[in-house]
């Protein structure tokens, strides 16, 4: 539902959202999840880089594979979450002008 909204429309959602005292814990909470996910990717990056120049060990290629699959998991998630209750905001807000 959140997807079909116009930009000013998303816009007047996320600042309901941050007015709201569920919606500061939930965006502080979707935030560092964010964040997190970033910082596996460049750590994964790193990981790569370090794999091919000191010639490490085949368990660091597994390594490598869990820090992509969690910071994309972790930012996929988020985004998922987050579309959910920008939708369930509007749906309420729509519901209390009725």
């Amino acid at each position: 539902m959140f997807n079909k909204l116009v930009s000013e429309d998303e816009r007047k959602q996320r600042e309901l959202m941050k007015k709201s005292s569920r919606g500061k814990e939930l965006l502080e909470v979707l935030d560092r999840l964010f964040i997190e996910g970033i910082v596996c990717i460049v750590f994964a990056i790193i990981v790569l880089f370090c794999i091919f120049i000191f010639d490490l060990d085949v368990w660091y290629y597994a390594l490598f594979g869990l820090l992509v699959f969690g910071g994309i998991l972790f930012i996929i998630s988020q985004h998922n979450i987050r579309k959910k209750e920008y939708g369930k905001l509007n749906f309420n807000s729509k519901k209390k002008n009725k």
